[in-house]
């Protein structure tokens, strides 16, 4: 039988190709990221008072929460490569314009990623700045999808609060 042997000696650094742990939260926070996504696309289309797809509404919002939560986790990891500070700027930007309160909101904050491009892109050439960029940009392009669906469309009625007990 094999037996497990490391691949790194003891006390040498692990090459910078290596995963981090900022890199495995992103991955988690990716897969929440687009269930929401797609949680959203379901009610997206729903009559509202409909009861018989209120599980379709509760499972979005327990997406939205995860999606939070997974972001937040992303923020709060440890950066151990400078490919990762892109990757935690990113999300917590991403978080910061799915809590937005109204379209005006979510707009500045998404208008944040073509103001300081650099703080959202991973500089070099290494394997991990190239699959830090891929990630940033599926997320990015998600919340392009978010920016799309009516959740977040310019309703001058769903930024007033006194529309909502109507």
């Amino acid at each position: 039988m094999a037996d497990t042997t490391p691949s790194t000696p003891l006390g040498v650094p692990e090459h910078e190709s290596c995963n981090t742990p900022v890199i495995h939260a992103f991955k988690a926070f990716l897969g929440t990221f687009g269930f929401a996504v797609e949680a959203e696309r379901d009610v997206g289309g729903l009559r509202s008072g409909d009861t018989a797809y209120d599980h379709w509404l509760r499972e979005a919002e327990l997406a939205w929460e995860r999606t939070s939560r997974d972001a937040l986790a992303v923020f709060q990891t440890e950066a151990l490569q400078p490919s990762d500070q892109p990757l935690r700027q990113t999300a917590m930007l991403i978080r910061h314009a799915l809590a937005s309160e109204s379209h005006d909101d979510f707009v500045s904050v998404q208008a944040m990623l073509d103001a300081e491009p650099l703080t959202f892109m991973a500089t070099g050439t290494s394997p991990m700045a190239c699959r830090a960029n891929e990630m940033i940009g599926t997320a990015i392009g998600r919340l392009d999808q978010i920016a799309a669906m009516s959740m977040i469309l310019n309703d001058p009625e769903l930024d007033d609060p006194a529309s909502w007990s109507a």
